[in-house]
């Protein structure tokens, strides 16, 4: 095996320190996951009319929740087991634009037959251009912070 010459000044106190270190991130991050899960949870409970507490709270209450609880996500990869199987269901990000084009062809094409035969299915929820818009550049990262455009975009949570 040959030694690495960076380490060969590397001392036991250094490495016990590195690694002192590296527990007190992880306790850290373990804090932040808690943190940002309690506040998801108190503005996710059910107040007195049923209804979360994050949606009476209006606009802010929403992209409040929507970040914390992507924010959660994103940082309790290393410690939710949960989170790497979601990565692990999508492992190609080019299979998402896939799904889009197929929404956006199947929304288009149930519109457009909704508008020339008037025929509105009680099982279709999204409105014209709601696949397409994702389209656009900035709107979809619009109506992911400004959930005015589309009824649909409030209750998306990430």
């Amino acid at each position: 095996m040959k030694a690495n010459p960076n380490l060969k000044d590397f001392t036991l106190d250094q490495f016990v320190l590195a690694n002192q270190r590296a527990i007190k991130a992880a306790l850290w991050e373990a804090r932040m996951v808690m943190i940002f899960g309690a506040i998801t949870a108190l503005l996710g409970a059910k107040g007195d009319d049923e209804e979360p507490l994050y949606a009476e709270m209006g606009w802010f209450g929403r992209v409040l929740y929507k970040t914390l609880n992507r924010g959660a996500a994103e940082i309790s990869f290393t410690l939710n087991p949960r989170e790497f199987i979601n990565l692990a269901r999508n492992p190609l990000p080019i299979s998402k634009l896939l799904v889009d084009i197929m929404n956006t062809v199947e929304n288009t094409a149930d519109e457009t037959r909704d508008f020339a035969f008037g025929e509105n299915s009680p099982g279709d929820r999204t409105p014209w251009l709601y696949h397409g818009s994702k389209w656009l550049p900035g709107v979809n990262q619009g109506r992911k912070v400004f959930d005015m455009i589309f009824e649909e975009d409030k209750v998306n949570h990430y």
